[in-house]
Formats: C-alpha cells, structure tokens, sequence
C-alpha cells in the first residue's frame, strides 16, 4: 500500500479531529460541562440525566418543595455533631455474598446472591466485566452490593467507564458499587452509575495511589443532585484521588443541605474529610461507626 500523501495526510488528521470534538460534546452532554455554569447554559440546550430543555429543568426544580425547613436541618446537625458516619448499608449475609479471590473464580451460575465482592489482587478488568454482564439474569437482578478493589488504593483495578456502563446496566438493582484503586476511569462513570441504578444508595470512588489524572474528576453532574427526584434513595458518597476544583468544593456542603440524608467523604490533594449538614470535618476527627 502506497504512503499517503502529504495533504491526504492532513485531511486524515483533520477527520481524526473532528470526530474526537464529536465525541467530546457527547460526553460533555451525557456528564455536565467542565467550565460553563449552569447559567451559560442555552435554554433549550439538553441538560440533565435525561437531557431535558435546560429551561425545563430550571422550571421543574424550582417548583420543588424544599427538602425541609431550616429549624429542622439545624435541628439535626446538631444531634449529629460530633457522630460517626450515619450511613450503613444493610447488612448481607456470608451464605448471601459471592467472594472472588485467587482461590475462587466468579462463577456465573452459581446460586443467585445479593452482594458480589472482588477481592484486592483481582483486576476487575473490561473482561470480567463481560462475563458479569453475560451471567443469568436471575443472577444479576439479585445483585444489590457490588465491591471491588483495593480499599487501600495500593493496587489498580483497570475498569473503564464503558466498563462502568456495561456492569451498572448488567446490575439493575445495584443499591450499593465500590470501586478501589481504580486507575482508567473518566468523568462519565459517576453520571453513568446514577442514571443506571435508580435504587442506589451508596457510590465509592477512588483512584490508586500516586495517579493525579483529572481524567477521572467530578463535575457538573454533581448539580443533578439538586433534582429531589433524580436517585431519591441516595445517602452516602466517598471520593479519593478523584479530581473535583478547589473553588467548586463548597458545592459539597450545599448539596449535603439541599439533600440532608447525604453523607460525602472527600480526599484529593488534602487529607480526607466528611462532609455533611453543610459542614467539612476532618474524617480522622469522626469517630469509627463501632466505638
């Protein structure tokens, strides 16, 4: 085959470009712009989980009631003060939990369970995705805890977000997703996971130690949050090593206002805090849930 030419050459870069853009707006579209707030947003643009007009989106949420009155949000803060970590998932049982180790491979005909965990050591890779995804669907709408990963982030798992998308749709009632050390994930995995799993109540996050890609990040999808509708069950978020802008972080302790049950661990480029009743805590100043 001949060598291309010097303007072929071009015309395929120029090709290659345009339809990198192409799928740059898409994914700005299905995960919030990194740099436009929400005001810059043309009116009739799609916004949102399910891309409505951004002005009705503006219209259906300011018709929303207030989660509560403030004499009440006050009222809990401060009993909470000074507590552990409210949330805490149900509580599974060993005969219900599916435990993948080096000893023991997924097995998707085994017994339908309700909790699937991957220990530290196995890379939850796009291939073992496929075959969670592939497994029986008695087997996968049983699933509603779902963890992977090294909790301590020494280890990297290399899921994608196309990973993400794939495990999340394959787990319709996914009420709790850990994901540790992950190391190849972009900013469309946290939106995919709330538009896929309408019961979840608990996201995990965390990118393996040493990586600083803003790649994975959070953005303005955090504002559908303000939605009361969108992922109502919704109670407790932890993000490590993921990218979110310093100036923007107030946003947390708003959201955790607008929605009074959340409960947001936070860790990037300063040492963790929890964040809750539109207050940042040092998380080593919170006691363990136990004590």
């Amino acid at each position: 085959m001949a060598p291309l030419s010097g303007s072929a050459k071009k015309k395929k870069q120029k090709e290659k470009e345009r339809e990198l853009q192409r799928l740059k707006v898409i994914e700005e579209r299905q995960a919030g712009s990194d740099t436009s707030p929400d005001e810059e947003i043309p009116a009739t643009q799609p916004y949102g989980p399910w891309e409505e007009p951004k002005e009705k989106w503006d219209a259906r949420l300011e018709a929303q009631p207030p989660a509560e009155k403030y004499s009440e949000f006050e009222k809990r803060a401060k009993a909470r003060k000074g507590q552990p970590i409210e949330y805490q998932p149900a509580a599974i049982s060993d005969e219900q939990t599916l435990h993948v180790d080096a000893s023991t491979k997924f097995d998707s005909t085994a017994k339908p369970v309700q909790k699937l965990v991957f220990a530290s050591g196995i890379n939850l890779d796009d291939t073992l995705i496929d075959v969670i995804a592939n497994a029986d669907a008695t087997f996968r709408s049983a699933v509603r805890v779902f963890v992977a990963g090294d909790a301590e982030r020494k280890e990297a798992i290399e899921i994608t977000s196309a990973g993400v998308e794939k495990l999340t749709k394959a787990l319709p009632q996914l009420e709790v997703i850990a994901l540790h050390g992950t190391s190849k994930l972009t900013r469309t995995a946290f939106p995919t996971i709330l538009k896929n799993c309408a019961n979840i109540e608990s996201v995990t996050l965390t990118v393996v130690q040493g990586q600083k890609s803003k790649r994975i990040r959070l953005n303005s999808t955090l504002e559908w949050l303000n939605d009361k509708t969108f992922v109502p069950k919704l109670r407790y978020l932890e993000f490590r090593g993921v990218y979110h802008e310093a100036f923007r972080r107030e946003f947390l302790e708003f959201l955790t206002q607008s929605r009074p049950a959340l409960e947001i661990v936070f860790e990037f480029d300063r040492p963790a805090v929890l964040i809750r009743d539109n207050e940042t805590i040092p998380l080593d100043r919170v006691p363990a849930a136990d004590k």
